[in-house]
């Protein structure tokens, strides 16, 4: 086998390997999320134990 054969191969795999990872990231859908403040509620503190 030529070697040019072998870096073509490598060029054609490489090619298709990135196109198809690039249309699994476009396929993919991201949704803004709400920004809700973080409420940990009341907590028990010994050292106030009214």
């Amino acid at each position: 086998m030529d070697p040019m054969d072998l870096t073509q191969l490598a060029s054609y795999a490489a090619m298709w390997h990135y196109m198809y990872v690039n249309k699994d990231i476009q396929d993919t859908v991201y949704i803004q999320a709400r920004r809700v403040a973080l409420d940990c509620g009341p907590r028990w503190e010994p050292w106030n134990n009214h």
